[in-house]
């Protein structure tokens, strides 16, 4: 449903009607990180100043997710 893609990163995120975000390495074209989200899917993500990241989804609900936490696991 929706891409972000932060300048100079080597990541990708992805938000999808399967109720994830996931976290992709361009390089290796692998997954990093992927987390449960919005009940009914995640319709769009933005990354926002600070390295954070806003979901919103079919459930109506606003995120804001800790970016970095997810790329240090």
């Amino acid at each position: 449903m929706s891409l972000a893609y932060p300048p100079a990163k080597d990541y990708l995120l992805s938000a999808s009607l399967d109720e994830t975000i996931r976290i992709w390495n361009v390089s290796t074209k692998r997954e990093i990180a992927s987390t449960k989200t919005h009940e009914g899917g995640a319709g769009m993500i933005r990354i926002v100043p600070g390295g954070r990241l806003v979901s919103c989804g079919n459930d109506n609900l606003v995120r804001l997710w800790d970016l970095p936490a997810y790329l240090t696991k």
